[in-house]
């Protein structure tokens, strides 16, 4: 759990310096694009957070992430559409980044990678 909560709190506050330039499309705005760009956009998303690691605690969960994703076999149309799904269901996630949904998504879908 103590992992989780470095990886989130690291990537909520590269989220939250990053959505003050822009870079990172609030959940309600992202909610609000074509398909095609909501799937480019986790694209991007997908790409930032398995290949960006602070340091070894981030390198273990991207790599736990990319390999759930794998195991799984998700395409990004698909991710896109679970993600609106599963924020559809938890309000408390529709104010927030796309980056933050998708880390309390990918949590539920992938657990911690210690599990």
């Amino acid at each position: 759990m103590r992992w989780y909560a470095a990886m989130v709190c690291s990537l909520l506050l590269s989220s939250a310096a990053a959505s003050q330039t822009g870079a990172f499309y609030p959940y309600s705005k992202w909610d609000r694009l074509s398909y095609v760009e909501r799937v480019a956009y986790i694209s991007g998303v997908m790409d930032t957070l398995i290949n960006y690691a602070p340091d070894d605690v981030g390198v273990k969960w991207n790599h736990h992430y990319y390999s759930c994703i794998k195991r799984v076999n998700i395409q990004n149309g698909q991710l896109a559409n679970n993600l609106q799904e599963y924020v559809r269901a938890r309000s408390d996630l529709q104010g927030g980044t796309v980056q933050e949904a998708m880390l309390h998504y990918l949590g539920e879908l992938c657990g911690s990678p210690t599990q």
